[in-house]
């Protein structure tokens, strides 16, 4: 469970591969807040489970079949004898086959529950960041509209304006609490849970006004829904804001004050 998220972050190189990681970093966080990754955990937990039980069922039936080739049958069916005296014959192939269905129906019912009540995340990047947050987007499976270009200044800053427009958007279109309580409401659940910053653009090598763009997120995770349901369905906010410092991002680690306030 994560109590508290002051000074955290990651500070990582790579380019490309950095904002991938971010958004994973940014969509797990976001999930861990809210309770998705226990759902995870025992979906996983179920899988291993599954798997230990077929591997040991595996382990027996290949047991019984050396015996039978040792005793020079060529087929042996088991028999086990009961408390009372009685054989009774255990058909463990079967038995393994039933279990392992009805095992994994289970836990396919149980991935589709999660994946129906799961909001879709959306990402916020500006028309001169980096080709390769569209890609990450992809790698996670977002949805093509749920990576949402904002506009940039004639310097090429993000107008974190409109981001902030983008965001108030999204929060009015949230589920009141009746429709959050409805499972069958048609309405998408879209929530923000990344924001990607430039420091120094591919293109142009223009800077994000970054403290700004930091205050317009923290502003939404603040602020409660006018309708917020007081029940589960209702998601606590979290928005992660990732700095693109690959081309301009060093000039933190400068020994010039001068240089590291610009």
């Amino acid at each position: 469970v994560i109590s508290s998220h002051e000074g955290e972050g990651l500070m990582i190189p790579g380019g490309s591969l950095a904002n991938l990681t971010a958004m994973h970093a940014a969509r797990h966080r976001w999930k861990a807040m809210n309770g998705y990754t226990t759902k995870q955990t025992q979906t996983m937990e179920d899988s291993r489970r599954l798997m230990v039980e077929e591997e040991q069922m595996g382990e027996v039936q290949q047991h019984y079949w050396s015996s039978s080739l040792e005793d020079g049958e060529e087929e042996k069916k088991l028999e086990v004898i009961s408390s009372h005296g009685a054989p009774s014959s255990l058909s463990q192939p079967q038995n393994n086959e039933s279990h392992t269905s009805t095992s994994q129906q289970q836990q396919q019912q149980s991935v589709y529950d999660d994946n129906r009540s799961t909001p879709d995340l959306v990402a916020f990047v500006s028309s001169e960041a980096h080709y390769s947050f569209s890609k990450s987007a992809r790698v996670l499976g977002l949805r093509e509209d749920d990576l949402i270009v904002i506009p940039t200044h004639a310097d090429g800053r993000m107008d974190v304006a409109v981001l902030a427009k983008r965001i108030e958007e999204l929060e009015m279109l949230e589920p009141t609490a009746e429709a959050a309580t409805d499972k069958h409401c048609g309405r998408r659940k879209r929530v923000p849970f990344f924001v990607a910053c430039t420091a120094g653009s591919t293109v142009r090598g223009s800077f994000d006004d970054i403290a700004s763009i930091v205050k317009v997120c923290r502003s939404y995770e603040s602020r409660n829904h006018r309708n917020a349901p007081s029940n589960s369905n209702h998601h606590q906010r979290s928005i992660w804001v990732h700095v693109d410092g690959a081309w301009g991002g060093s000039a933190i680690f400068s020994a010039r004050p001068s240089v590291r306030r610009a």
